[in-house]
């Protein structure tokens, strides 16, 4: 994964914001960070010491605790080039929830479980015929 592409998926959670601390780029959530860019390749997500030791052990190639005190409090960085998209993806929803205020969990949970009903229901209409299926044919 690129830089570029972290910065998206950063930017495109609700609330989050790009900003800077101790002279390095962040991604936050009014003012708690859920994500850091310390170096080129390597992210720093928030997690707690529970979620850091389960990702450690399951991908231990690409993730490490940041030293000291930081790390024990959970603070891990991945190194984001080497990784799975769905490893990021997980990795960064699991920061963001973290930190985000539970009115922007609840919104993002009810935006995702609206889209899988929709989805459901139309796929429901499709297969009774209430609504035609899509045609692979170009329109003229």
């Amino acid at each position: 994964m690129r830089t570029e592409d972290l910065e998206k998926r950063a930017l495109s959670l609700p609330g989050a914001v790009e900003n800077a601390h101790f002279g390095k780029r962040d991604f936050r959530v009014g003012k708690r960070i859920f994500m850091s860019l310390p170096e080129a390749g390597r992210a720093v997500f928030k997690f707690t010491p529970d979620q850091q030791r389960m990702l450690i052990e399951t991908e231990p190639c690409v993730c490490a605790a940041v030293p000291g005190g930081w790390g024990e409090k959970g603070w891990t960085s991945v190194w984001f080039t080497d990784a799975d998209e769905e490893i990021i993806d997980h990795v960064m929803d699991t920061a963001w929830r973290n930190v985000a205020p539970k009115t922007l969990k609840n919104n993002e949970e009810t935006l995702q479980e609206t889209g899988q009903a929709l989805q459901e229901t139309g796929q429901a209409l499709q297969e009774t015929g209430e609504i035609p299926q899509k045609s692979q044919e170009p329109a003229e």
